[in-house]
């Protein structure tokens, strides 16, 4: 969902146990991780607790596993307060890392809130965007970014979040022909461009029925990452 005001982000954080926040990067950057506070023209700062924990990218611009090992290590000591990890420039998380945090948020932690700072709302897979809490800042345009996928793949994902019943399953029997069989890559491909688009739109319109086909091409993106049997997968969580 939108919001307008950068100063609200740790009370609504307070919210939720594991939230993304997009952002312009010059706010994130702005971010004094040693105060605590991040100071723009527009706005005077957004102040988190003291006890905050923040993580950052390294000297390469990477958040590696080994800083994501670090924060589920802090975040496994007990505490009664509550207590708030943020990640700065959360887009630049590699896949190893982005595995790990998604473990964090299968097994949340009593009076945790995992933060995530980003500036790019299709920087992360999919499975991560289904268990956070999204917030996009309305005054920002993040979400008019184009889409990074060919012409032919764009075309195949909204086709299939625009089909129905039998329109889905002549899709699916399309990429899964033998005369014209897309690889495993080529689906993958196909279902994040669809739940981006997805997503992209329903956060533009608020019409939440964009939103309907998310947890199924999810599901299958999912089990067809892992291996599973690819027109079964797509027929079965989708037509």
């Amino acid at each position: 969902m939108f919001f307008d005001d950068i100063t609200s982000i740790p009370k609504i954080a307070a919210k939720e146990g594991f939230s993304i926040f997009i952002l312009p990067s010059a706010v994130i950057d702005a971010m004094n991780t040693a105060k605590k506070v991040v100071k723009t023209a527009a706005t005077p700062k957004i102040i988190f607790p003291p006890t905050t924990i923040y993580l950052q990218p390294d000297e390469k611009n990477v958040i590696r596993v080994n800083k994501i090992r670090e924060l589920e290590a802090e975040m496994s000591t007990k505490k009664t307060s509550q207590r708030f990890f943020v990640v700065k420039h959360a887009e630049t998380i590699n896949e190893a890392a982005e595995n790990a945090a998604l473990k964090l948020c299968e097994e949340p932690k009593e009076n945790c809130h995992l933060v995530f700072l980003a500036t790019d709302l299709t920087a992360f897979l999919p499975t991560i965007l289904s268990r956070a809490s999204v917030y996009v800042q309305r005054v920002d345009n993040p979400l008019d970014q184009p889409i990074n996928a060919s012409e032919e793949t764009l075309s195949e994902a909204r086709s299939l979040l625009k089909s129905t019943g039998r329109e889905t399953l002549l899709l699916v029997n399309r990429w899964t022909d033998k005369k014209s069989k897309k690889e495993r890559q080529d689906i993958l491909k196909i279902l994040s461009c669809t739940i981006e688009i997805a997503y992209k739109s329903y956060f533009k319109t608020g019409n939440p029925n964009f939103l309907k086909k998310v947890p199924n091409l999810i599901t299958a993106y999912e089990n067809i990452k892992g291996n599973g049997h690819i027109k079964l997968q797509l027929t079965a969580h989708l037509c």
